[in-house]
């Protein structure tokens, strides 16, 4: 942790915190909206590793600098400008971060020779382009952004798919070699009739495909009862249901 010390600048009260040796290049860390100056207190130790020196103030309205109800940005800016006053600094530069961008910026197109450089962290800048510059990609007439945007994805996803596999192939025969060129297909050794694959390693055999559908592919190899044909006498230790029947009928 730096040193913090009290500035009472354009009529309000900030508290800045310095780290870094005082004869360093400065650099000023503004904060985000809801926040202090301890949400740069891990940067400004690593910048201050490095030689430069860290001020990172409180903008008026957080942290321990004065709450006076007024908090417009061009206020925040008079403030950081009096703060640079202060400390009797002529250069510096700004590093900020989402509602410190604003107020960098307003400073920076202030007093532009006081801004060495900035860097901006997700954050507007506060003024449109003056003149006025067209926006690229702007909005059709009768066409919401949304679906403008909806149907560019679309396209681009459709122009990342990979080619459709020629009649007669496969994806997995079109896959592409390492230097992007296509792999033809690649015809299946032909083997034996009676199931025999030729030793291809991604068929298993015909007895293991048999064991491993089960009962469904068991009974496609069933063939159908044709009318007329006669039923197959029953077995040893097997009962025929139609001689059960029969039995029945006769009273045995």
């Amino acid at each position: 942790m730096g040193e913090v010390a009290m500035y009472q600048v354009n009529g309000v009260l900030l508290a800045c915190e310095a780290d870094g040796p005082p004869d360093g290049p400065p650099v000023l860390l503004l904060h985000a909206l809801g926040e202090d100056r301890g949400s740069w207190r891990a940067v400004s130790a690593g910048l201050a590793a490095d030689g430069w020196r860290t001020l990172a103030p409180d903008l008026r309205g957080h942290g321990d600098s004065g709450h006076p109800g007024a908090y417009a940005f061009e206020s925040m800016r008079d403030d950081v400008l009096a703060l640079l006053d202060a400390l009797r600094l002529e250069t510096v530069t700004v590093v900020a971060h989402s509602l410190g961008t604003i107020v960098a910026s307003l400073v920076a197109m202030d007093r532009p020779w006081a801004v060495r450089r900035m860097v901006l962290e997700e954050g507007p800048l506060p003024y449109p382009a003056d003149p006025p510059r067209p926006v690229p990609g702007a909005r059709r007439p009768g066409r919401p952004d949304a679906v403008r945007l909806a149907r560019g994805a679309r396209g681009r996803r459709a122009a990342q798919r990979p080619a459709a596999p020629a009649p007669g192939g496969s994806r997995r025969d079109h896959r592409t070699h390492p230097d992007g060129g296509r792999r033809p297909a690649q015809p299946r050794p032909a083997g034996p009739a009676g199931g025999d694959r030729g030793g291809d390693p991604r068929r298993a055999p015909d007895h293991h495909r048999g064991r491993a559908h089960g009962p469904r592919r068991a009974a496609g190899r069933i063939p159908r009862r044709r009318e007329g044909v006669p039923r197959e006498p029953a077995g040893r230790g097997r009962r025929d249901p139609g001689a059960v029947r029969a039995g029945a009928r006769h009273g045995r």
